[in-house]
């Protein structure tokens, strides 16, 4: 994953002409164990582009 990220992140700062951090902090994970919580994550993933306006 930490190649993958740099090489994008070479990759996104050369075409925008750009010298910042893509990302600031390592790559999370949290198990989802209940099917409730599931839902709620989908949902946040679903949403969080139109709430931050990306989308």
């Amino acid at each position: 994953m930490r190649r993958i990220g740099a090489s994008y992140v070479y990759w996104y700062n050369f075409k925008y002409d750009q010298v910042d951090h893509l990302f600031q902090d390592r790559y999370k994970s949290e198990v989802v164990e209940e099917d409730k919580y599931l839902i709620i994550v989908l949902r946040y993933i679903q949403q969080n582009p139109l709430s931050t306006g990306i989308v």
